[in-house]
């Protein structure tokens, strides 16, 4: 989103509005409450690691 905004005011000359500002900080404020909550569970941890081998071809990977 800062990139985003950064490139549209140096080289369009538009800044965002109020409205605009507020909605990226509440993503960027729900992206950081997510991450913080799998790192204090533990679940970032065992996603980083090698994913687990699928019994079948057609399997998809368990929703959490």
């Amino acid at each position: 989103m800062l990139f985003a905004v950064t490139w549209a005011w140096l080289l369009l000359g538009e800044l965002p509005a109020a409205i605009q500002l507020l909605g990226g900080v509440l993503i960027v404020g729900g992206v950081v409450l997510v991450r913080l909550d799998e790192l204090r569970s533990g679940t970032a941890a065992a996603t980083i690691g090698a994913p687990a081998p699928l019994d079948h071809a057609n399997d998809v990977e368990p929703v959490p």
